[in-house]
């Protein structure tokens, strides 16, 4: 008598995590008539099951950061993945959670980047933490925070002709 199969995915894989499809993955295994085989160790009369296919894809996550004090425009952030190529460049112009387009297989390693600073009302902005890997998951913007602080400068003179009298 013939038996009927039915393949599935028990478990995902992680590291990378991956999510995985099972085609063809029903059938029936034919039974023949032939003796047990010694030097095999199989049972004589199952023929084999054939065309199942299983392919995975590695899941991708998005990654976020949150601005604070920001105050000027022209602020850039872009996001490079791996570090030094750059995939997405967004242009800021409030506080708060940010998250790129782009998303990022598993695993991959990232970094943020400030490629411009604020020029109307100069500031400059750093990330607290700028790089991080993937791990099974979006990045929360909070792993990331950008600090914007307004630049100050001094400014001294030396004052000549002023009378005495005068001041």
């Amino acid at each position: 008598e013939n038996t009927i199969f039915n393949v599935t995915v028990k478990t995902h894989p992680a590291g990378p995590s991956q999510n995985c499809v099972v085609s063809t993955g029903t059938g029936i295994v034919p039974v023949y008539n032939t003796p047990f085989d010694p030097s095999s160790g199989l049972a004589g009369g199952t023929g084999d099951a054939t065309g199942v296919a299983v392919s995975c894809v590695t899941n991708s996550y998005a990654v976020a950061y949150n601005v604070t004090g920001l105050a000027g425009s022209g602020l850039q952030v872009s996001l490079q993945s791996p570090p030094g190529t750059t995939v997405e460049t967004q242009s800021v112009d409030a506080n708060g959670s940010l998250v790129f387009d782009t998303l990022l297989p598993d695993l991959s390693s990232y970094q943020l980047v400030v490629a411009a600073n604020p020029t109307a009302l100069s500031q400059g902005c750093t990330f607290a933490v700028s790089t991080g890997t993937l791990g099974g998951a979006d990045v929360s913007p909070f792993a990331h925070g950008l600090t914007c602080v307004t630049n100050s400068y001094s400014i001294s003179a030396n004052i000549t002709g002023v009378n005495a009298s005068n001041t």
